[in-house]
C-alpha cells in the first residue's frame, strides 16, 4: 500500500477537496468521520495525505483471522493492503482493549509487531471501521504445511522463533498480554518468508501496573495452558509462555503438536495431566527449552527473557550468532482497573493537532487484480 504520513502540519488533503463517499449522505459521511476519528485518536496516529480507496470485491479473508487482504485501487497499480474491521457494536469493547494494544504500538512500533498505517470508516452502510496495515505474504502455518514433506530446517526454525521471542519480550515489557497465541495468527512481512509479524491481537490486552492475574479464559484449544482449564485466576504472561512453547514444538517437529485428540474434553485431560513427550530428533537444547515452557506449574516456567537467554536461542542453534531484541521504551500503562470487569475508561492521548479523517470510499470496481 503507498501512503503518506502528513509532516508538515498542513491539512491531511494536502489541499485537494476529500472526495465524497460513495453512495453515503452527509449525515452517515460524518458519522463515518467521528468513528474513525475515534479509533485514531485512541490508537494515537498522524494524519496522512493519501486518501485510501479499496473495492469491497478485492476484500478476502486471511483464513481464519478476522483480517482481510485487498487492494487500494486510488494507485496506479492497485497497492495491496491488510486491513481489520471493527464493527459498530464492538467499537467501544475495541478500544478498551485491542485499541490499547495499537496505541502501545503506534508509539513504540517494534519490526516483528503490526504497523497500523490508519483508520478509515467504510461508507458502504455497514458503519464498519477498518485498520489498515502494511501487507502481509501468507499465514506461518500454511506456510508449515506446505513443507509437511520436507520439516523446516533448525536454522530457519531458530530464526522464525527468535522473532517470535523478540515480539512477546517486546510486548511483556510493556504490559501486553497476548493471551491466544498460536501459529495462525503469525504472518511474513515480506515475500520471502524470512520476517514474521503477530498480526492478529485479537484478545491482547495492556495489563495495569498493579494487575498480574486475568480471571476469563481466552485461548485456542491446542495452545491453551492448562492453568487456564482451571478456571482459576492466572498469570496471562506465563501462559503466554507456555502458548510459544507449543508453537516451538510445531515448528520443531513439521507441524505436530504435543497434545493431540479430536475430542476436546480428552484434548484438555491430556494438556492437563497426560504425558509430554518431545521427540528425540529435536536439536538437544531445543528439546529442553520446549520442555521448560511446557512446565505445567507456571512458577517454574521461564520467563521470556530466560528464553532469549537460552542455549539454543542465544547460542544461535548448531552454531551461530545469538538474536538482538530491541529494548522498549518505558510508557504510562492505562488506569488499573479489575480486568475481568468491562470498563468504559477512555485512553487520554496527546494530539497536538486536529486529526482531519478522510472517509475510507468502498466502491464498486472490478478492475483490479485478483488476490492469490
Amino acid at each position: 500500500m503507498t501512503s503518506k504520513r502528513k509532516n508538515d502540519g498542513n491539512s491531511g488533503n494536502g489541499g485537494r477537496p476529500p472526495k465524497k463517499p460513495t453512495g453515503a449522505s452527509g449525515a452517515s459521511a460524518a458519522s463515518a468521520a467521528s468513528a474513525a476519528t475515534q479509533l485514531n485518536e485512541v490508537i494515537n496516529l498522524e494524519d496522512m495525505d493519501h486518501i485510501v480507496t479499496f473495492s469491497i470485491h478485492t476484500l478476502k479473508t486471511i483464513e481464519r483471522t478476522p483480517l482481510v487482504i485487498g487492494y487500494d485501487v486510488s494507485t496506479v497499480p492497485p497497492g495491496r493492503i491488510t486491513a481489520k474491521y471493527v464493527e459498530s457494536t464492538n467499537r467501544h469493547a475495541f478500544m478498551t482493549t485491542e485499541g490499547r494494544v495499537y496505541y502501545v504500538l503506534s508509539n513504540h512500533p517494534h519490526p516483528n509487531m503490526p504497523q497500523v498505517l490508519r483508520c478509515l470508516q467504510a461508507s458502504d452502510g455497514k458503519e464498519r471501521t477498518y485498520i489498515i496495515f502494511l501487507p502481509y505474504f501468507g499465514v506461518l502455518k500454511s506456510y508449515l504445511n506446505t513443507h509437511k514433506d520436507q520439516p523446516l530446517s533448525e536454522a530457519e526454525v531458530l530464526n522464525l522463533f527468535s522473532q517470535l521471542v523478540a515480539a512477546v519480550e517486546y510486548c511483556h515489557r510493556n504490559r501486553i498480554a497476548l493471551r491466544d497465541m498460536k501459529l495462525e495468527k503469525v504472518m511474513f512481512s515480506d515475500p520471502e518468508h524470512t520476517r514474521i509479524v503477530i498480526a492478529d491481537l485479537t484478545n491482547a490486552v495492556v495489563m495495569p501496573a498493579s494487575v498480574n492475574v486475568v480471571h476469563d479464559q481466552q485461548g485456542s484449544p491446542a495452545y491453551v495452558a492448562p492453568e487456564i482449564l482451571s478456571g482459576r485466576p492466572y498469570d496471562p504472561f506465563k501462559a503466554d509462555i507456555w502458548s510459544l512453547g507449543v508453537m516451538l514444538f510445531v515448528l520443531l517437529s513439521g507441524g505436530n503438536y504435543p497434545f493431540r485428540d479430536p475430542r476436546p474434553a480428552m484434548l484438555f485431560r491430556k494438556i492437563t495431566n497426560g504425558p509430554i513427550e518431545v521427540p528425540t530428533d529435536f536439536p538437544v537444547n531445543a528439546r529442553d527449552l520446549v520442555l521448560q515452557m511446557l512446565t505445567r506449574n507456571p512458577a517454574f516456567r521461564p520467563s521470556i527473557e530466560d528464553i532469549r537467554q537460552s542455549l539454543w536461542v542465544s547460542g544461535g542453534g548448531a552454531g551461530g550468532a545469538g538474536i538482538a531484541v530491541p529494548v522498549a521504551v518505558p510508557i504510562a500503562v492505562p488506569i488499573a482497573v479489575p480486568v475481568d470487569v468491562p470498563v468504559a475508561v477512555p485512553i487520554s492521548v496527546p494530539v497536538a493537532v486536529p486529526i482531519s479523517v478522510h472517509v475510507a470510499e468502498i466502491i464498486q470496481n472490478d478492475d483490479v487484480p485478483n488476490i492469490d
